[in-house]
């Protein structure tokens, strides 16, 4: 189970992640993203 689930890779999760991280070390966190590789244009991927 985790604490936190975030949805989305783009810039806006991954900066949610990074904050979580920093607020709350200790907890789990999952981050979904419906794309093989997180960040890039639909085209990249």
């Amino acid at each position: 189970m985790y604490d936190f689930v975030i949805i989305g890779g783009g810039i806006i999760g991954m900066s949610t992640a990074m904050q979580l991280i920093d607020l709350y070390p200790d907890a789990r966190i999952a981050l979904l993203e419906k794309r093989v590789r997180a960040s890039l244009p639909p085209d990249r991927a």
